[in-house]
């Protein structure tokens, strides 16, 4: 799946944007869900070109997406991403099956 990664302006701080394939977006806030990005995009991914308006262009998988996606409804600490092993092994499925667990118990 192609995506572009690229950072934005928001007040005072910078939002990480994830603009994925087939028209989704996410907006990260926060440091420590930016740090899990990233390593989840450069470990996970193949990182193309700049594209002028756009952003950095990389292939990924399509679970490294719903990643990306989960982490962005998800604010995280950094006690909590470094707990979770998700600073220490960024995989996809370690991500989506912690942050899912999260979601079901707080209901």
């Amino acid at each position: 799946m192609e995506a572009f990664l690229r950072t934005e302006a928001n007040r005072h701080t910078r939002i990480l944007i994830v603009e994925l394939g087939d028209g989704r977006t996410a907006k990260l806030y926060g440091d420590p869900a930016k740090a899990v990005a990233f390593l989840l995009i450069f470990n996970n991914s193949t990182v193309k070109s700049w594209v002028r308006g756009k952003g950095l262009k990389f292939e990924t998988a399509e679970e490294v997406c719903e990643a990306i996606e989960a982490l962005s409804r998800n604010p995280l600490t950094w006690r909590e991403a470094a707990e979770r092993g998700f600073l220490q092994n960024p995989a996809p499925q370690r991500v989506l099956r912690a942050l899912a667990l999260d979601a079901i118990l707080k209901k």
